[in-house]
């Protein structure tokens, strides 16, 4: 959204969840929320506040394709999907086939990887690949001068399979017993990381830390 404002775009942001903005926004940027309520007053709302925007294009990053189905905005706007996840783990056959179906009728859609895009077939008008942005300038990392640790940042949460994480770290520190791991996040799952670390016997290698703003520093 910043990106796109600083290039002189009039953006705005909905959001489907009433919370506190985590990230900074340029001051033209506007955002607002959808009002809580009933599925139908919602589809209202939200194609209400679309087209009092009349937007060029609508780019939705969730999973709210019912709410865009119903507004009609397939049909009436440039609508662009993003899968942001496994596309094979959707939870029904159901789920699965009203997702292909909305990319399917979709203006276009944005994968993270490859292996999502060619997932689906080729009943997809446009599709671009792109990955999740990096800073510039990040620095090098020198085996000589830098610290051995293997950091990761996510939610603490099953769908990041992090007790995998943990069980590969062991494996791999049986060889390289001079290398760290440090998890930075906050989720319920918290105590039984902790637990499993000990279980594997890496708990003097493993740190777990909170978010933190300044990860890369």
């Amino acid at each position: 959204a910043n990106g796109f404002a600083v290039k002189g775009h009039a953006v705005k942001i909905i959001s489907f969840k009433q919370v506190a903005n985590e990230y900074p926004l340029e001051e033209c940027v506007l955002l607002d929320y959808v009002p809580e309520g009933l599925f139908t007053s919602r589809v209202s709302d939200l194609k209400r506040m679309i087209n009092d925007f009349a937007p060029d294009y609508v780019v939705s990053l969730g999973s709210k394709y019912n709410y865009i189905f119903a507004a009609g905005l397939f049909g009436s706007c440039k609508v662009i999907l993003s899968e942001r996840n496994d596309p094979a783990r959707k939870q029904s056959l159901l789920k699965r086939a009203f997702t292909d179906m909305c990319y399917r009728l979709a203006w276009g859609v944005v994968f993270q990887t490859s292996y999502a895009s060619d997932f689906y077939d080729n009943r997809i008008r446009r599709r671009a690949i792109i990955a999740n942005p990096a800073p510039e300038g990040l620095g090098t990392w020198n085996e000589t001068q830098h610290r051995k640790i293997v950091i990761n940042c996510c939610r603490l949460t099953e769908q990041k399979n992090l007790p995998l994480l943990l069980r590969a770290f062991a494996l791999f520190q049986s060889t390289h017993s001079e290398y760290d791991l440090v998890l930075y996040g906050d989720g319920p799952l918290e105590d039984s990381l902790r637990a499993l670390a000990a279980e594997l016997g890496i708990e003097d290698s493993f740190r777990l830390f909170s978010y933190s703003d300044n990860i890369h520093d």
